[in-house]
């Protein structure tokens, strides 16, 4: 099998077109024509992750958070990202990124998550396809046990606003610092609100808008990535190295 065919089964579910103007996806280092030994699924490329593939005779990296984002012009040891880029080249490894398009996919992280948690009638947040809310009819209390259910985050920020719950909205990563996040909650009358990363004055308005706020952290609300890649693969019949462990 060669890394083109690790690109169509990706990109048929999570297809480039569904990410957002400002990001980089798809095969950022590599050879699509590379045939590829294993494969290493990942949130994030760093040299631990990168050695791990070398341990475990990967040549293919699939990741959620793009290694370049902006335009570059030099690869070289002098910077963080051009040392990671040269030690991937050294050693033959491929990056494939699956960013904002895996987020806004109907297989991918926020419309997952909303089955997680049984969210019913669910729909895209935003036109862009950010972000997806549901209905559910769950008191305060069940709904606090399933995000430890969901998430096992010890590090679970709470701003509890009520206790009738019965519309949520999910961002995964850094939905919380939109800037119009408020207006378009209060538009899609969530009353409660998940994502990874929030602005403080973001958390304050929407408390004061009677909206319960859960800040489960960046990586928390996004690790599940390794799980639907992983899934997605196996089910071709790949078997993925996942690697879950927090990177940092």
């Amino acid at each position: 099998m060669r890394v083109l065919e690790i690109m169509k089964i990706l990109e048929n579910l999570a297809p480039k077109d569904l990410a957002l103007d400002f990001d980089n996806v798809g095969l950022i280092v590599g050879n699509k024509e590379d045939l590829v030994d294993n494969i290493v699924v990942a949130l994030d490329v760093t040299k631990k992750i990168l050695d791990y593939c070398i341990s475990h005779n990967a040549n293919v990296l699939i990741v959620h958070h793009p290694i370049i984002f902006n335009p570059i012009k030099s690869i070289n040891s002098d910077s963080y990202v051009g040392g990671l880029l040269l030690y991937a080249i050294k050693n033959n490894i491929n990056i494939y990124v699956a960013h904002t398009n895996m987020d806004n996919s109907l297989v991918g992280i926020n419309h997952t998550l909303a089955k997680n948690f049984g969210l019913m009638n669910v729909n895209y947040l935003y036109e862009d396809k950010t972000g997806v809310y549901g209905d559910i009819q769950i008191d305060y209390y069940e709904f606090e046990e399933n995000l430890y259910g969901v998430f096992d985050d010890n590090c679970m920020r709470i701003h509890k606003s009520h206790n009738n719950i019965k519309r949520v909205g999910i961002i995964s990563g850094a939905g919380g610092r939109e800037n119009d996040l408020v207006q378009k909650l209060i538009e899609k009358e969530v009353d409660t609100f998940i994502s990874g990363e929030f602005k403080h004055n973001i958390v304050l308005e929407l408390v004061a808008n009677n909206i319960n706020v859960v800040e489960v952290g960046h990586y928390e609300s996004e690790i599940i990535f390794v799980d639907i890649v992983t899934d997605i693969l196996e089910k071709n019949n790949i078997n993925v190295v996942g690697y879950t462990a927090k990177t940092i």
